[in-house]
C-alpha cells in the first residue's frame, strides 16, 4: 500500500501589526490528506484526513514575507517545520490500514 499526502490550506489567522510588521501570520487552518493507491468496492481510493489549526512562531524581520507575496509552498514549509509530519503520515496511513482490513466493527447492544 502507497499513500500520497496533500495540504489544503484553509485559512490563516492574521496579526494586523507585530513588531512594525504588517499582517503577520500567527496561525495555519489546515487539512492533511491521505489517499491510498487501493480502491473499495465502489472503486474510490481510501482517504483520511486531518483538519487542525497549527500556530507558528513569530516572524524574524529578515524572513518576513509580505501578506500579498506569501505562497501556498511558503504556508505549507511552515507547517512542515512545526508539525511531527511522520506521525501524522503514521496516524493516517493507521487509519487507512483500518478500512482496508477493519480489526474493530460497531454492534449494537445484546438487550
Amino acid at each position: 500500500m502507497a499513500n500520497t499526502y496533500n495540504w489544503k490550506i484553509n485559512k490563516l489567522d492574521v496579526t494586523k501589526s507585530e513588531k512594525g510588521l504588517s499582517n503577520v501570520v500567527s496561525k495555519i487552518h489546515y487539512k492533511y490528506t491521505a489517499i491510498s493507491d487501493q480502491v473499495d468496492s465502489n472503486g474510490n481510493n481510501y482517504e483520511k484526513s486531518i483538519i487542525s489549526v497549527c500556530s507558528i512562531d513569530d516572524p524574524v524581520e529578515n524572513e518576513y514575507i509580505n501578506f500579498e507575496n506569501l505562497t501556498e509552498a511558503d504556508i505549507v514549509y511552515w507547517l512542515e517545520k512545526s508539525l511531527d509530519i511522520s506521525s501524522i503520515k503514521q496516524n493516517l496511513d493507521n487509519q487507512i490500514l483500518e478500512l482496508i482490513n477493519p480489526t474493530r466493527e460497531l454492534k449494537n447492544v445484546p438487550w
